[in-house]
């Protein structure tokens, strides 16, 4: 079975979150593929869907340790220690805009025989822009078995993505493959900071 969002759901809108914190929820589905959102998932909402001035902090997921979201924008908003397994540490996002916004000590921490994962703070695709954000420490690390070079990105992991990054800071975020660590860099385990596809 599918699971969304281990704080909250929602399946229309649009939405706004203001000043709100969401601290250690989980998803906890048996497939780590179908858990999304360890702190919030939104289903169909709209580019008008607002996160504003929040903090997600300790949730965890299979994708999207702390938001799921398709559409909208999250801005002057705390990401810090969220974790998921598949792919995004704090978000996966589609079409959508990140202003101002604070990534600290997020986790991708792909598991064996996964592939074709990553983005320690976030993974991205569509549409996406980023202005003024920080990141720092975050993290995708491959622990064993079968990975793809597609894998990676400490920070970011864009897929099929048109991506706009303005300002901002990237510090001691990390990919590592085995026994391969790439720091800020690009190489064989897909970018420190960010890795981009297509």
């Amino acid at each position: 079975p599918v699971s969304y969002g281990g704080g909250l759901r929602v399946r229309y809108g649009p939405v706004l979150l203001d000043r709100c914190d969401f601290l250690r929820n989980r998803n906890d589905a048996e497939d780590p593929r179908s858990r999304f959102g360890g702190g919030v998932h939104f289903g169909s909402v709209t580019d008008a869907t607002l996160v504003r001035e929040c903090t997600f902090g300790e949730n965890t997921a299979g994708r999207a340790g702390a938001i799921y979201l398709t559409a909208g924008t999250i801005e002057t908003s705390n990401f810090h220690a969220n974790q998921a397994r598949w792919m995004g540490g704090a978000v996966e996002a589609t079409n959508v805009s990140f202003v101002n916004d604070t990534f600290h000590s997020n986790l991708c921490l792909q598991a064996e025989d996964d592939a074709d994962l990553g983005g320690g703070a976030i993974h991205l695709s569509g549409t996406c822009t980023l202005q003024d954000c920080t990141f720092e420490l975050d993290a995708h690390r491959a622990e064993s078995g079968e990975l793809a070079d597609e894998d990676g990105g400490g920070a970011i992991r864009a897929v099929d993505a048109t991506v706009s990054i303005a300002g901002g800071s990237f510090t001691g975020c990390t990919s590592t493959i085995h026994a391969g660590t790439a720091k800020n860099s690009t190489d064989r385990a897909g970018g420190g900071a960010i890795h981009a596809m297509g």
